[in-house]
């Protein structure tokens, strides 16, 4: 079947703004509302009678589409197929429409193979209209529903910055330069939520706390908005666990067409599901450092809890540590750990001028690369630090910082075409590794 996506894209512009209509119609202060898991977890009348509104619209338009909506969602049931399938979040950011604060919106996708195709979200207090098709670039538009030539606004192809060319667009320095958007979702205790809180505060911590000291932690109150917000370019990153589908569909379109990248929210899952639950998005000045994020500032500790829920128990969007099993043996202090860049002439962390790794298009590998060996051997030495595991991670997450630093510094320098870039990082890694050692061989022999 060949899908004519810009006729499915022209159909979803237009049922959004009849739905923003509706919404705008709702009396707030009247509105009836309910919970689903918790007191925070609301839904409302009109959430569902925009949805009803929504689904019929579309199956009347694709009959032969399957259709996912959060209100119609039944746990161990509902399932996004390998079908062309219409995902959809009727009302995204429900506590702020019930208080009449201007960021909530209506997200429809169009997932294929399970991969978004299609992407419209509507904001309609504001009159902002992102859009998206696979293929065909990203846009905002304000004033989006007013006529042609009556105060509509022009569609402005996203990324913003760099105007709409994401090869212009400013690279993220840092995360001390850097909007993050967090959200807490409805889970309010358990290990999930423990671990965001330290997430959070770890993100927000000064780098002499092993904090990632970031310019600004920003709670939009609607997953859809977040990841347009990163298209667009007015935020760097947004990390979530705990959200569904019909939260990041539409988005997740948006965000692709602008050069930007949605990976999972766990260190090291690089790929990862419409519905795995967990996601870190980031604009195009951010997508090539994206997973080192995780790791040094948003570090969640090893073995947490799964997520559980009680209208939803078939998903599993814990958000735990790294995979990496090196573990040390029994044998106390007397362990050896082996180097991680056991061969200065053939590792890709320093490359000789025959290395395959010396071309720019390679940083990628490159870094995961580094970062896999870095993390493995980090979970060895934390086994046998002197002043045990605190102790230990305080470190790990002081050095790892400045890894994360040196990095970025170091692909900066590889994308305007210099190998500098490799060989700092490389003498900046093994300056570190030596000071590491250093401290585990006082430890051992008591040397000062």
């Amino acid at each position: 079947m060949v899908l004519d996506l810009q006729a499915v894209h022209d159909t979803l512009v237009s049922v959004a703004f009849e739905a923003g209509r509706m919404i705008l119609a709702a009396n707030i202060s009247g509105i009836s509302t309910d919970t689903k898991l918790n007191a925070v977890d609301i839904v409302t009348e009109t959430d569902q009678a925009v949805e009803r509104l929504v689904s019929s619209r579309l199956r009347a338009a694709y009959p032969d589409f399957d259709f996912v909506g959060e209100e119609t969602y039944k746990p161990g049931v509902t399932r996004v197929s390998d079908a062309p399938t219409f995902v959809v979040d009727p009302i995204d950011g429900t506590q702020n429409f019930v208080h009449a604060f201007p960021n909530a919106c209506i997200s429809l996708g169009l997932v294929v193979d399970r991969v978004p195709a299609v992407g419209v979200v509507y904001n309609p207090f504001q009159d902002v209209l992102f859009t998206g098709i696979k293929g065909k670039g990203s846009f905002v538009q304000r004033n989006a529903s007013l006529p042609a030539g009556q105060g509509q606004g022009e569609k402005q192809r996203l990324p913003l910055l760099g105007g709409g060319a994401g090869d212009k667009a400013p690279r993220l320095g840092d995360l001390s330069t850097s909007l993050v958007a967090i959200e807490w979702g409805s889970q309010r205790d358990g290990e999930n939520f423990e671990l965001k809180a330290r997430t959070f505060r770890r993100l927000a911590a000064s780098r002499e706390l092993g904090g990632g000291m970031t310019g600004g932690l920003r709670s939009l109150g609607s997953a859809a908005l977040n990841i347009c917000a990163c298209a667009a370019g007015q935020l760097d990153l947004y990390w979530e666990g705990g959200c569904y589908a019909w939260d990041v569909a539409a988005g997740w379109c948006i965000l692709n067409e602008a050069g930007g990248m949605m990976v999972g929210g766990n260190p090291g899952e690089w790929d990862t599901e419409i519905d795995s639950r967990v996601y870190l998005a980031g604009g195009v000045g951010a997508s090539y450092f994206i997973d080192l994020t995780i790791y040094a500032c948003g570090h969640p500790e090893i073995n947490a809890t799964q997520h559980t829920a009680e209208n939803d128990n078939d998903n599993d969007s814990s958000v735990h540590g790294s995979d990496c099993n090196v573990h040390g043996s029994d044998s106390g202090n007397e362990q050896e750990l082996p180097c991680p860049f056991p061969d200065f002439t053939s590792c890709t962390l320093l490359p000789p001028e025959t290395n395959p790794f010396r071309c720019p298009s390679c940083h990628i590998a490159w870094l995961r690369d580094i970062w896999q060996r870095w993390e493995a051997w980090w979970n060895a030495v934390e086994t046998v630090w002197p002043d045990g595991i605190v102790s230990a991670r305080y470190a790990r997450a002081e050095h790892t910082a400045a890894l994360v630093h040196a990095l970025v510094a170091a692909v900066a320098n590889i994308e305007a075409g210099s190998e500098d870039g490799y060989r700092l990082a490389g003498a900046w890694v093994w300056l570190r590794l030596e000071e590491v050692m250093v401290t585990l061989w006082e430890g051992r022999t008591g040397n000062t």
